[in-house]
């Protein structure tokens, strides 16, 4: 018998995300003009998906990102 996958849609998600063509495309596809036009899409990089919060709890997220903002008055 085949194993069920819990949670496909996230783990879905996480894949498609960890590849960072896909996540370009998919925040110039969702992410509106307003915001765009504020950000260097091409310097977009991944991030580890956990970190340590003030309270020194570790804290797991789906897909963390960094970008650059671009100069704006």
């Amino acid at each position: 018998m085949a194993k069920d996958i819990n949670n496909i849609h996230d783990k879905f998600f996480k894949e498609l995300m960890a590849d960072r063509q896909n996540a370009i495309d998919f925040m110039q596809f969702f992410l509106p003009d307003s915001i765009l036009k504020h950000i260097d899409i091409q310097s977009l990089e991944h991030q580890k998906n956990s970190f340590i919060a003030p309270d020194l709890k570790e804290v797991f997220s789906d897909a963390i990102f960094s970008i650059k903002l671009l100069n704006f008055i």
